[in-house]
């Protein structure tokens, strides 16, 4: 645990997910992600170390539990873009129950949501996708209006509000490209990729990430300022703050998508090994 200025961040190793009841169905999809008993128990740590050594004391209650719910749902969520108002409705039961679910280590509602979210937003920008590939003609000359309005964004009533919903946003989308003097094609091509690449990083979340956002939204009910950081994050706010990774003797610079080595320390491991030159980009970190 490492508390610096307001910042309060707890540190534990997770493992690779094995599998727990995090579904109230048998149909559990394979892609379906679940916490880990190592998980249930690290959560089980950080709830202990918030509520009693945070400088503010928070009484986990039902009302506790309530707002944490909706916290949750906001940092998954935060533009009302993909969950519908049935899928608020349904989480709803659970509002006065997290709280002893946390005390429980049983962490299977916040999954459950987050799977939800992924189904909603995978299925959503395929169809954005089939929509720009299709035979969708873009009407530029009807009056529509999209909100931009974050702060007062309600939930989709349904999928059909929903699809129309995203339809004017995907258009609004096309519109600034076309201002932008991109050709409609290239428009069309550009907001493929986006789509595919955002649908491409959302496969990629693993229950180490879901884990993640659960804690840190946990960790934030006690202080805005207060986050929960996975050893990978944690090691990454290490370097983005001093600039070196000391372990293996390099200090290091983000140059866009890439990390960057921009001195070797003397008589560290990188300099006796002689492989890692000043200049060298990292483009992986293999984990034994």
């Amino acid at each position: 645990m490492l508390i610096t200025l307001r910042l309060f961040l707890v540190i534990q190793f997770l493992f690779f997910c094995f599998g727990a009841n995090a579904n109230e169905t048998n149909n559990v999809p394979k892609d379906y992600l679940s916490f880990s008993p190592k998980q249930a128990e690290t959560s089980s740590e950080i709830l202990k170390k918030l509520t009693t050594q945070h400088f503010r004391k928070q009484k986990v209650n039902d009302q506790f539990s309530k707002k944490f719910l909706f916290e949750y749902l906001d940092a998954l969520d935060p533009t009302k873009s993909y969950f519908l108002q049935e899928d608020i409705d349904e989480f709803k039961r659970w509002e006065d129950k997290l709280d002893d679910m946390l005390l429980a280590k049983d962490l299977s509602v916040g999954f459950l949501i987050f799977n939800r979210f992924k189904d909603r937003v995978t299925k959503q920008l395929q169809a954005n996708i089939d929509l720009l590939k299709g035979d969708f003609i873009f009407d530029l000359t009807k009056d529509e209006v999209i909100s931009l309005d974050i702060e007062n964004a309600q939930w989709q009533p349904n999928k059909k509000k929903s699809s129309e919903h995203w339809q004017r946003k995907v258009t609004e989308a096309y519109l600034r490209l076309i201002l932008n003097e991109k050709e409609p094609e290239t428009a069309r091509e550009l907001l493929t990729k986006r789509y595919k690449n955002q649908k491409k990083r959302l496969k990629q979340n693993d229950s180490k990430d879901v884990f993640q956002i659960y804690m840190s939204v946990l960790a934030g009910m006690f202080d805005p300022h207060t986050s929960y950081l996975s050893p990978k994050s944690m090691e990454n706010f290490r370097i983005s703050m001093s600039l070196s990774l000391t372990g293996i003797g390099a200090v290091l610079e983000l140059d866009g998508e890439y990390t960057s080595i921009v001195s070797i320390i003397k008589g560290g491991p990188a300099e006796k090994q002689g492989i890692l030159k000043t200049g060298d980009k990292i483009v992986s970190v293999a984990q034994n």
